[in-house]
């Protein structure tokens, strides 16, 4: 997934949960205060461009409760334990406007929470969605995994 492909996905994400709109980047800080699955798309949206992660960033020094979520995002970026979110991961700690807030971030020695998981777990489905839609399986492929699911048999007990 390239940074195109990641904008596109977390705007997707984000028009889903309010309903096809996308609401500016103080109201979504506003609604992810409150709500867990729109916090988890926030902060995956605010890289979607440099001015969504400056107002962000903005708002963690205000606020500390946005504060924690920022270095939520930014431990769940430095998840090594996914193996198919490391070029992704890596590609989105290395942006221009994130690579010095990141290097911040890394003197603090975050650890890893439940937030942070499920941000990681998040990213992980973006991914999975896309690598899904990118690798639609030909009909005869299609009819060859049917076939050998439809042979398995299950082990009773």
């Amino acid at each position: 997934m390239d940074y195109q492909q990641y904008t596109q996905s977390t705007t997707e994400l984000v028009k889903h949960l309010f309903y096809g709109q996308i609401p500016s980047m103080d109201e979504l800080i506003e609604h992810a205060k409150r709500h867990e699955r729109v916090r988890n798309a926030m902060v995956l949206y605010s890289l979607n461009s440099s001015e969504d992660f400056y107002t962000f960033l903005q708002a963690a020094n205000e606020d500390p409760k946005v504060q924690e979520m920022l270095l939520d995002l930014h431990t769940a970026l430095k998840v090594p334990y996914f193996p198919p979110l490391r070029s992704l991961t890596r590609m989105l700690r290395h942006l221009p406007f994130y690579e010095q807030t990141g290097y911040t971030l890394d003197r603090q020695g975050n650890k890893m929470t439940t937030a942070s998981q499920q941000i990681a777990k998040l990213l992980l489905s973006l991914n999975r969605l896309y690598n899904r839609k990118v690798r639609k399986m030909s009909p005869e492929k299609h009819r060859y995994v049917t076939e050998r699911r439809a042979d398995i048999t299950l082990i009773k007990r």
